[in-house]
Formats: C-alpha cells, sequence, structure tokens
C-alpha cells in the first residue's frame, strides 16, 4: 500500500493521511494502533492526519447490539471511547480544538447555539511533529 502512495506522492514533503470512518472497522486483535503507528511512521514531520471513531459512550448497549450485527455478518467492528481514540494520537500535536465529538467540531456559528445532538462520533486532527 505505501509503495503505490509513494508513486504518487513526495513523502520529502508534509502529507494529509485521512482515517474517517475507518478505524471503527478494525477490532482491537487487528491491532489497528499499530497500523496506524506504522502509516505515522512514514509520513515525514510536518504530515496531518484526520481519524473519526464511532463510540458507544452515550448508548452502550445498543452499539454492543451494532457492534454484534456487523461481525455476525462477517465484518469487523469495533467502538472505542473517548479515552481509546485518544491514544490514536500519542506523540502527535492535536489541532485545536482537539478531540471532540463531530457535530462539536469547528461548527458553523449558527450550529453553535444550542447544540445538544450527541452524535456518537470523535473526530481529531493532528500534527506530526
Amino acid at each position: 500500500m505505501l509503495a503505490a502512495a509513494r508513486e504518487q506522492l513526495d513523502f520529502e514533503q508534509p502529507i494529509a493521511l485521512f482515517l474517517v470512518a475507518l478505524l471503527h472497522l478494525v477490532a482491537d486483535e487487528d491491532d489497528p494502533r499499530r497500523i496506524v503507528g506504522e502509516l505515522l511512521d512514514s509520513l515525514p514531520p510536518g504530515s496531518h492526519v484526520a481519524l473519526s471513531h464511532a463510540t458507544g459512550d452515550f448508548d452502550p448497549e445498543t452499539w454492543e447490539r451494532v457492534v454484534e450485527v456487523y461481525r455476525k455478518g462477517g465484518t469487523s467492528a469495533q467502538v472505542r471511547s473517548r479515552a481509546e481514540f485518544t491514544s490514536f494520537f500519542e506523540g502527535l500535536e492535536l489541532v485545536a480544538p482537539g478531540i471532540a465529538l463531530a457535530a462539536l467540531w469547528h461548527p458553523e456559528p449558527e450550529e453553535q447555539d444550542g447544540q445538544t445532538d450527541e452524535i456518537p462520533l470523535y473526530v481529531g486532527v493532528a500534527r506530526k511533529p
């Protein structure tokens, strides 16, 4: 995978890595932190990574059932807590506002007032030093 990327990208310059709506399809037994770490290790300093992840923090019972349905259908699935998601950013410099719920990560000004919907998805962007 990285060999193909090297054919298209200049790995001497900062690169943006987007792992959006992906990590919740990588179960713990597949070692997602190792996978993310290997991808990040290949990037030059100044590169950025954007991650998102479904969470069961607000409705654990429902998300347990969702994960079970995915797994019974042959698709790996894993929801993670805010702390577990945050661990993907170790060694990186988080971009403001840091780890946040998707609806609250840089909302439009008209959406900031009265924002109470909790979409069960954490997002974050960070820079590789």
